[in-house]
């Protein structure tokens, strides 16, 4: 699984394009999940989000679908094993 960190160049959008998500709360809607399971996965590094310096978290729809797909792709491998 990918691990993000602070200031990962994939962490900047070329422009909003209608992709950028502020917020933890937008992220979750996403997802479908809760707000509490979006900062677990951030704390610990598996989500692709910055902080920004008014305390929201930021990521673009691209890059989550970017880490869906990587993560999809490692449970495929993992299960020929």
């Amino acid at each position: 699984m990918t691990k993000w960190r602070k200031g990962d160049p994939h962490l900047i959008n070329g422009g909003d394009s209608g992709l950028s998500m502020e917020g933890a709360r937008e992220i979750a809607e996403f997802f479908g999940r809760s707000d509490t399971t979006i900062y677990d996965w951030i704390h610990k590094g598996l989500l692709p989000a910055a902080k920004l310096p008014n305390g929201h978290w930021f990521t673009n729809k691209s890059l989550l679908l970017e880490w869906l797909m990587a993560n999809n792709e490692a449970e495929l491998e993992a299960r020929k094993s």
